[in-house]
């Protein structure tokens, strides 16, 4: 009877405590969920360029670098071409969506003021797109 007990308490106290490790919220600002995931895409023009960590030296155009930011779901948010400009800002195109997930809205790429291929917050991405095509 002792061993039932024993097993039974090991196996309540197991599904008892899982729900504590489930709940766990971060909080904002903790750097996890401020900035989606991204991906960057590295394409060197130089010949002979064998070593990755030639690639900081290399001139803007002897390479090419590309970041796709994606929400939690995967679904491309943001591209970015780092300093793809030809005053070597970055060129950004932003993508938004339903609450379904569908393809809501898909922006005109625009110039950046910096060059740095850091992500843009979707509002202030929005506001710099307008005022782009607006003084352009």
């Amino acid at each position: 009877m002792r061993t039932h007990f024993k097993n039974f308490l090991a196996i309540y106290l197991l599904f008892a405590a899982a729900p504590l490790y489930a709940q766990i919220t971060l909080p904002a600002g903790g750097g996890y969920l401020d900035k989606p995931a991204s991906v960057t895409s590295i394409v060197i023009k130089k010949e002979n360029t064998q070593d990755l960590l030639q690639y900081p030296a290399l001139l803007a155009a002897e390479k090419a670098e590309a970041k796709s930011f994606a929400d939690g779901f995967g679904r491309p948010i943001q591209s970015v071409g780092v300093a793809a400009s030809p005053n070597n800002k970055d060129i950004i195109g932003i993508q938004r969506y339903d609450a379904l997930g569908r393809p809501l809205k898909q922006y005109l790429p625009y110039e950046a003021t910096a060059g740095t291929g850091a992500y843009t917050d979707m509002p202030q991405a929005e506001t710099s797109q307008a005022g782009f095509y607006t003084a352009n």
